[in-house]
């Protein structure tokens, strides 16, 4: 019984875990978007959008694009420099 207890919630993180990781980038990404668009609700509690907001921001690390680039922004409005 106290067996089935401890290895039913470590298989599942675990299958869960390898799940996240082989799912493709842009769909992690859409996921942890609407996970912490989910969590920032009124009324949630606030470790759940920290917690959304973590896997959101990993997600974004693994699939190239930070804060700081414009991997995860629109392009800017500004024309490009002519190359010479």
């Amino acid at each position: 019984m106290w067996q089935m207890i401890v290895v039913v919630p470590v298989v599942l993180a675990a299958t869960l875990y390898v799940a996240w990781t082989l799912l493709p980038g842009v769909l992690r990404l859409r996921l942890a978007a609407r996970l912490a668009e989910r969590a920032r609700r009124p009324g949630q509690p606030a470790w759940l959008a920290r917690l959304a907001g973590r896997v959101e921001q990993r997600a974004r690390a693994r699939a190239g694009a930070c804060g700081d680039c414009s991997g995860d922004s629109p392009p800017s409005s500004r024309p490009d420099r002519a190359r010479r």
